[in-house]
């Protein structure tokens, strides 16, 4: 960009970076503000801008609320169908031409003609200017789907319709009064279409926006909500999102579903980015907003479906895909700390355990690798070669090395009843002072054998800012390119018994415009991206024949498929462990059953004790009990502590507190956990024949009971026990 950065899409679904534009996608009638960064100029850049009607110049207003160097532009706002592009200068740098086409708002107007069929009722939806949308309803098991069946609609000649559902529901529409509504089975109105708009890129769908009256005093789903349980008087977005620590509304893990207690669930069965309103609300009842981006496809499907809590779910589960079950060392304690990034440390974590007689099933190792392939072990000797498929006796290792003999503290580890979990990114670093020539023979492949996510162009795509910058992404929709990815790591699993990956990140899929293998762009990859890149690795895993795990961040709907999944980032406070909960009951019901958490925390100052104990309990009644932390010269390290050792494993929790009964309480509570296994394993099984969460909000198993709506501090642990943090 030759000293100004701008970049359309930005780097923040929830706020302006600094360098984007807002809205991405104007429409008619919108006022667009261009927002760039350009720190070396002399004078403020300059936008020339070109439309349809002329050419004018406009000069760059400081804006320093987003930092320094920072410059926004206003402009419009335009008719529909016109074509605008722009362009930023400063001295003599300038940027490409950014284009956009307006998009044309159609409102709702009426229904047109219904046509009723056994097991279906087609609609036609007419909005103004003459457009029309044909609709079709169709009955499914325990609700109905709703399906676009083109924009020719059938004439307006108006009518009504019922079609009956099981247990005594059915969807009601009438022309007359533009009625269409979901009727419980006591006659009751569950859902009530109350009007649509959309926004034209040409005839194709590019944006919809509906408004529907919805029942319930409790609305659940939406994915990991950090924030709230509830999200009733919320407006909860569906984006992937990476956002270190004190996530508040962001989340790693959408799931475009949603549920109330009043017995109705919806699936928004569409990958691309929609904000949810909840916010108008009374005390039974809500106005859903639904404002959704379409992708190629233009109107997507949804699901309705009728049933309880539990019934809702595993009618979800159906639509989504069967949860895949954990082996059952996996439910054991895990060890983990990102600071151990030697086989002397990792083998004193196994020492420690055994002298402090402290159970545990799993170790994972973060700083494992060389920083830079990925695969390879940090100071290991080899001859660089292409495709980056190694056998374990292609290595030598230094005797004083980081990793003197991996294969033997991989044995011991077995022997010590101890499953290997080692960490990944999907990504091709981009790497300015830790040359690597095999990372460069891989990125040199990967880009030759279009191995790459790609730019609209062709080009390949590049993280553009924020972890990983600069960094190529693998494009998991290509089966060439997964295969080439996983076989450099078949020597870890297959030789060194590695039985699980740490799939860490995915949340890089940041331009809409982006193009995949699969023919989708970012729009319809961004998130389903990290989905797609531990499925994987658990493909690769299970058909290596160790039952292994994928242990994941990010997700989206349809990622029980490849368990298991974590909170992602928190800092060691009592608020973050607060938030913790709410994120694993929200996540678990929204399919998603095998969740765990960083215990007290995985950043900043090390916890106290009265929260390191707490959080110690609730992950022995969690799917996943875990202890990890940040690298020790990390985000959050303690500046008063810089050098110090800032694992959060039991021992040194104990020495650092100076508080020697943490030792025999976790121990107690990680003992517990192992006598706990075979009823935990049996409750597992349940959850995936059924998607019940392993970590259970109330509200699936009491819907009528009001006092557990709005409740965020207990749960039952599997369905024998209430667990209160």
């Amino acid at each position: 960009m030759n000293g100004i950065r701008h970049f359309p899409y930005g780097t923040d679904p929830y706020a302006s970076c600094g360098y984007d534009r807002i809205p991405l996608h104007p429409s008619e009638g919108q006022l667009v503000t261009v927002r760039c960064t350009a720190e070396d100029a002399a004078e403020p850049p300059v936008l020339e801008l070109r439309t349809d009607s002329g050419e004018q110049e406009l000069a760059g207003t400081p804006d320093p609320e987003y930092g320094k160097g920072c410059f926004r532009f206003s402009f419009g706002p335009f008719h529909a169908g016109e074509r605008v592009r722009y362009r930023i200068a400063a001295g003599e740098n300038q940027t490409d031409f950014f284009p956009f086409t307006v998009w044309q708002v159609v409102p709702f107007e009426r229904f047109g003609s219904v046509l009723a069929e056994p097991d279906a009722v087609s609609l036609s939806c007419c909005f103004q200017g003459g457009y029309q949308l044909a609709l079709k309803v169709c009955r499914k098991d325990n609700g109905f789907s709703v399906t676009s069946a083109g924009t020719e609609a059938a004439a307006n000649g108006g009518g009504s319709a019922e079609l009956r559902l099981p247990g005594g529901s059915c969807f009601a529409f009438a022309s007359s009064g533009a009625r269409a509504e979901l009727l419980g089975p006591d006659g009751a109105v569950l859902l009530s279409f109350r009007g649509a708009s959309l926004e034209l890129e040409g005839n194709r769908i590019a944006r919809l926006h509906l408004n529907f009256w919805a029942k319930g005093r409790g609305f659940y789903g939406f994915g990991e909500k950090f924030d709230r349980v509830n999200q009733k008087g919320l407006k909860p977005k569906n984006i992937v999102y990476e956002h270190f620590t004190r996530q508040g509304e962001h989340t790693y893990f959408p799931v475009p579903w949603i549920f109330t207690e009043a017995g109705w669930g919806m699936y928004w069965a569409s990958d691309c980015t929609a904000d949810f309103d909840l916010s108008r609300e009374q005390d039974s009842s809500a106005e859903l907003q639904i404002d959704a981006e379409t992708g190629p496809e233009g109107f997507p499907a949804f699901y309705v479906l009728i049933g309880s809590p539990a019934e809702l779910l595993g009618d979800f589960q159906k639509l989504t895909g069967p949860c895949a079950l954990p082996p059952e060392w996996a439910f054991g304690p895990w060890m983990s700390a990102n600071g151990w990034n030697t086989q002397q440390e990792a083998l004193e974590q196994v020492r420690r355990m055994k002298q402090e007689r402290i159970p545990a099933t799993v170790m994972v190792l973060e700083a494992w690798s060389d920083e830079t392939t990925f695969y390879i072990f940090n100071g290991a000797r080899y001859q660089p070669k292409p495709g980056g498929v190694f056998h374990y006796s292609d290595f030598s290792f230094d005797p004083d090395g980081p990793w003197p003999d991996p294969k033997r503290m991989t044995e011991i580890l077995r022997e010590n009843g101890i499953h290997l979990v080692l960490w990944q990114i999907p990504a091709l670093k981009n790497t300015a002072e830790n040359f690597s020539e095999q990372l460069e023979l891989d990125k040199r492949e990967a880009v030759e054998n279009g191995y790459c996510v790609k730019n609209a162009d062709g080009t390949p795509y590049r993280i553009p800012e924020r972890w990983f910058a600069g960094s190529l992404v693998p494009d998991f929709t290509n089966p060439k390119a997964s295969e080439w990815w996983l076989e450099k790591r078949r020597y870890l699993v297959e030789e060194l018994h590695v039985e699980g990956f740490k799939t860490d990140g995915g949340e890089f899929i940041y331009d809409p415009d982006t193009r995949f293998f699969n023919g989708k762009t970012g729009a319809e990859m961004r998130n389903p991206y990290p989905a797609a890149y531990s499925a994987a690795y658990y493909c690769f895993l299970q058909a290596a024949g160790h039952g292994g795990i994928t242990f994941s961040r990010a997700g989206y709907a349809g990622a029980q498929k490849s368990p298991m999944h974590w909170a992602g980032d928190q800092i060691s406070t009592f608020g973050e462990m607060r938030s913790q909960l709410r994120a694993g009951l929200s996540v678990g019901l929204s399919g998603v059953p095998f969740w765990g958490f960083d215990l007290a925390g995985f950043a900043g100052d090390l916890p106290g004790t009265e929260l390191y104990l707490r959080a110690a309990e609730m992950a022995a009644f969690s799917p996943v009990m875990q202890f990890h932390s940040e690298p020790r010269s990390g985000q959050f390290g303690d500046d008063r502590r810089r050098s110090f050792i800032n694992d959060r494993s039991p021992w040194n929790m104990a020495k650092v507190n100076d508080t020697p009964e943490i030792l025999s309480v976790y121990r107690d509570y990680a003992n517990l956990r192992m006598k706990l296994l075979p009823y935990i394993w049996q409750e597992a099984q349940n959850c995936a024949a059924t998607g019940r969460p392993l970590l259970c909000h109330l509200v699936y198993d009491y819907p009528g009971d009001e006092n557990v709506l709005n409740l965020e501090d207990e749960y039952l642990f599997g369905r024998e026990l209430l667990v209160a943090p």
